[in-house]
């Protein structure tokens, strides 16, 4: 008779749970492994941007955020201005209120050598700011850089009190430069004019993007002011040639690349704060991959970066629509993610339009030594330009890489860039009253 066989210890349910348990070990050894290689990417990659000497974090933006060696700090000047006039703004704010550009009083300004309303109310207003705007004035021409004071240990959530109070500066210089147009002070108005462009320039190294459309909205309020003022003022050629090197003082597109640095930064600190380690890497490593588009985008020619910009937004938008965002892990750095395609349509704008208003103050200058306006944008030599680049590159329009278009007419010229629609709708740049917003950008001219 056969011995029966030993009884098995491994019944079902401990064979259950030994499953489970190697599962489990299992699976921590996985993710214990896709943690360490995500830790060492990421460590990787921010070690790579440190290399390139670009902050990753806040404490390297605000060493990121300086004035160079070498360079003029203005910063104490600027603040003190800023400081002053907002100041003495809360003290004025119901009589700003009633006059035009500083408040909510009737626009557009009536034109030099027609009657205007409010300029008595507008001068007395001015003279509180007089101290002030002579100081914005004295700054023409120092080429300095100034660092206004930013907390960026605050993330995303970063305050800039100067970036938006310098807005206030500009207007009362712009208001100034009609007042002075209107009283036939000419230099005053340049003055004025080119100390706008000075003001914009404060902002050139801050590292954020909405620091450069402040800078932007600034120099565009400039522009304009050249635009409603050059016709109305004898300014010799010395002073054109001094405008345009306070115009074209402005590089938007390696500002803007410079400005994203920052972003990313600021993400990345962000970012850094989740408290669950997989989160937080994973959303770090997105942000980093996101940011890579803004570096390759303003490294290309105008159509790389549009094609670019609808590349990214493309992508974006497949990523946060997919259907495996239920168990995305990268949620926050896709939410957060940069505006790159608005950053490039911006870029691309204001250098259009500063490109306009320089072959409008070029074509000016050719007028004053020939004069009659030029047959073709192409008689715009170098010195015309303000440019010690070929001036056929002073001349090229962001949006189709074509020559900015000129058109003569009976009364006036025309020169204009095809703007954001990429649609040559033959010089339509002029607003009009109760009308749809120009489908172009440029500057018209009577002769």
């Amino acid at each position: 008779m056969e011995a029966p066989s030993p009884k098995s210890s491994w019944t079902p349910g401990k064979l259950l749970i030994v499953g489970i348990g190697v599962l489990l070990i299992g699976t921590f050894a996985i993710f214990g492994f896709l943690w360490y290689f995500s830790h060492a990417r990421l460590k990787a990659d921010l070690a790579d941007l440190r290399a390139e000497g670009l902050p990753t974090d806040a404490v390297e933006l605000a060493n990121y955020h300086n004035v160079p060696v070498g360079v003029p700090d203005t910063t104490g000047v600027w603040v003190g201005i800023i400081d002053t006039v907002t100041a003495t703004s809360q003290d004025q704010v119901d009589i700003m209120m009633e006059l035009p550009i500083v408040g909510e009083g009737p626009t557009p300004i009536p034109p030099p050598g027609t009657e205007w309303a409010q300029l008595d109310a507008v001068e007395e207003l001015l003279a509180n700011f007089e101290p002030e705007l002579q100081a914005a004035r004295a700054e023409v021409g120092v080429n300095g850089q100034t660092q206004f004071p930013i907390d960026f240990s605050q993330g995303i959530r970063t305050l800039l009190p100067y970036t938006q109070e310098i807005r206030q500066v500009a207007r009362l210089l712009l208001l100034d430069a009609k007042v002075a147009a209107h009283r036939g002070d000419d230099a005053r108005a340049l003055q004025d004019l080119r100390a706008i462009f000075t003001l914009s320039d404060t902002l050139r190294g801050e590292p954020l993007l909405i620091s450069q459309l402040v800078r932007g909205a600034i120099h565009a309020d400039g522009c304009e002011a050249i635009i409603d003022l050059m016709p109305h003022c004898n300014w010799s050629d010395d002073d054109l040639a001094a405008l345009q090197s306070s115009l074209r003082a402005a590089n938007f597109r390696e500002e803007m690349a410079h400005a994203m640095h920052g972003e990313r930064a600021l993400y990345l600190t962000e970012l850094s704060r989740m408290r669950l380690g997989p989160l937080r890497l994973r959303n770090m490593q997105t942000a980093i991959e996101l940011f890579d588009y803004t570096d390759d985008a303003f490294d290309g020619s105008w159509t790389e970066m549009f094609q670019k910009g609808d590349e990214f937004n493309e992508k974006l938008n497949e990523r946060r629509s997919g259907t495996s965002n239920l168990i995305r892990l990268d949620t926050a750095a896709l939410q957060l993610a940069p505006g790159i395609k608005t950053a490039i349509q911006f870029v691309a704008t204001a250098t259009a339009r500063q490109r306009c208003v320089n072959a409008g103050i070029a074509a000016s200058r050719y007028r004053l030594q020939k004069k009659q306006f030029p047959d073709s944008l192409a008689d715009l030599n170098e010195e015309l330009l303000g440019a010690p680049s070929p001036s056929s590159t002073e001349l090229i329009d962001p949006f189709d890489e074509n020559p900015l278009r000129y058109r003569q007419e009976e009364t006036r010229i025309i020169i204009y860039s095809i703007g954001l629609d990429r649609i040559d709708n033959g010089g339509d740049c002029e607003s009009k009253e109760d009308g749809p917003d120009p489908t172009d950008l440029g500057i018209v001219l009577p002769k």
